[in-house]
């Protein structure tokens, strides 16, 4: 259950920090923290009940492919919260 609250809270943040705080590098630290939180409910639910456990791979699998596309944006865009300059221009 605190994975979940842990998820629901970094889904609900991220717009504030991405887009209100124009942050992609935080932005990007949520989105790997929300696909690790992903991976270990998965793992934790696997050693259960795998039927249970497959009911996490959707949001496994869009967290792993978001954490990409956020890294990436964290790589070629400067933050204006963290002051700092896009890494890869």
């Amino acid at each position: 259950m605190l994975l979940q609250m842990a998820i629901w809270a970094i889904f609900f943040s991220f717009g504030f920090v991405y887009f209100n705080k124009k942050s992609p590098v935080l932005a990007a630290i949520w989105t790997l923290s929300d696909m690790g939180l992903a991976t270990t409910s998965f793992v934790l639910a696997y050693r259960y009940d795998k039927k249970i456990a497959y009911h996490y791979l959707p949001l496994l699998a869009w967290t792993t492919f978001a954490s990409t596309l956020a890294g990436y944006q964290a790589l070629k865009n400067p933050d204006a919260l963290l002051k700092t300059r896009a890494l890869l221009t």
